[in-house]
């Protein structure tokens, strides 16, 4: 009699040991699932952010090539002048004042 309840305890702590070894792989594949979802998400939430992000880079570079354009448009419609040719002027602004009847009084 003692036998077969030594033999039955020995039979619960083995079966008792399977559950708790069947209870720490499948926490194990629990969390492995949970990582490998969670990376997942990440990774896509990273990936739709770039889209977003690349979306508005690519808007800002197209209306900042529109102000350039425009700006570069504004400048070749400027005129242009270099000191001689504002010296030069000057000088017959300088003449026609001095030669005009406004000194003369």
């Amino acid at each position: 009699m003692q036998n077969d309840i030594i033999a039955e305890i020995i039979e619960v702590e083995e079966k008792a040991s399977k559950v708790v070894e069947k209870a720490k792989k499948d926490s194990a594949h629990i969390i492995n699932d949970a990582q490998i979802n969670a990376n997942s998400s990440l990774k896509n939430a990273i990936k739709e952010k770039r889209t977003i992000n690349n979306q508005k880079l690519e808007k800002l570079r197209v209306e900042n090539s529109k102000k350039i354009k425009s700006y570069e448009d504004s400048v070749k419609n400027s005129i242009s002048i270099d000191y001689s040719e504002i010296e030069k002027l000057s000088d017959n602004i300088a003449e026609k004042i001095c030669n005009s009847s406004v000194f003369d009084k």
